[in-house]
């Protein structure tokens, strides 16, 4: 298997196998573990990956008022970590957060409320809060903090044809369209903040396999969604 067809083949099977983090106990009866039952057999969150938020200070995007009127975020905060899925139609608009706080990890997510017309339309849910550890050293592992912003992969988003009618001239070129669900990850603490985005990642990935940028996207996304127990598609 060549390395473009084993990078989506990890994409394609990545949500089957990924440990549903966002259990309850009572959920997980008769697992003794939750990783046992993955190809994550082993794997325990490592001191220097469950608490890593080192990276590069870049431009971040305006806060998100609605979002911090209802969250009240944590003044004293070490590290937070967001993740907005950002629709067409707003009604699949949500936001993960994560925080650290003297070295603990809390978590919250905010839904779309349908049922009121308040501004930023965002109502929690509750959500449980353990291997946040875990779950942070797996971002850590698929670059969470290192990606680049999907503009700067743009180059490598191109697909060339040739036609042999067009051959005098030069080959064709066609850009991906970039469609469906916007990702929005953004890292902060109270010295430097920076925030990048992917759209579409797994359709992207679709048809440029062999972009571990996207893949890692994608992942990172695929396992938050594992996280909170909620279906895994993923645009």
């Amino acid at each position: 298997m060549d390395t473009r067809k084993a990078i989506y083949y990890l994409a394609t099977t990545l949500l089957s196998t990924i440990p549903s983090f966002g259990q309850t106990n009572k959920e997980a009866t008769g697992a003794t573990n939750f990783l046992s039952q993955i190809n994550y057999t082993g794997f325990k969150a490592k001191p220097e990956r469950s608490k890593h938020i080192d990276f590069m200070a870049e431009p971040a995007s305006p806060p998100n008022f609605a979002l911090d009127s209802l969250y009240q975020p944590e003044k004293n905060y070490q590290f937070e970590f967001r993740l907005y899925q950002e629709t067409m139609y707003n009604q699949g608009n949500t936001v993960f957060v994560m925080t650290l706080v003297h070295n603990r990890w809390t978590a919250r997510y905010f839904i779309y409320d349908t049922s009121t017309k308040q501004e930023g339309r965002l109502k929690e849910v509750s959500i449980d809060q353990q291997y946040l550890d875990e779950l942070w050293s797996l971002l850590v592992s698929h670059a969470v903090l290192e990606l680049p912003d999907q503009k700067a992969l743009q180059s490598q988003l191109i697909h060339y044809s040739a036609d042999t009618l067009d051959l005098p001239f030069s080959p064709q070129k066609s850009i991906i369209t970039i469609d469906g669900t916007m990702y929005r990850f953004s890292l902060s603490t109270p010295q430097k903040q920076r925030t990048y985005t992917y759209a579409n990642p797994k359709g992207q990935l679709a048809m440029s396999s062999n972009i571990k940028e996207l893949y890692d996207a994608f992942a990172i996304i695929a396992l938050i969604k594992k996280f909170l127990n909620i279906p895994c598609e993923v645009g």
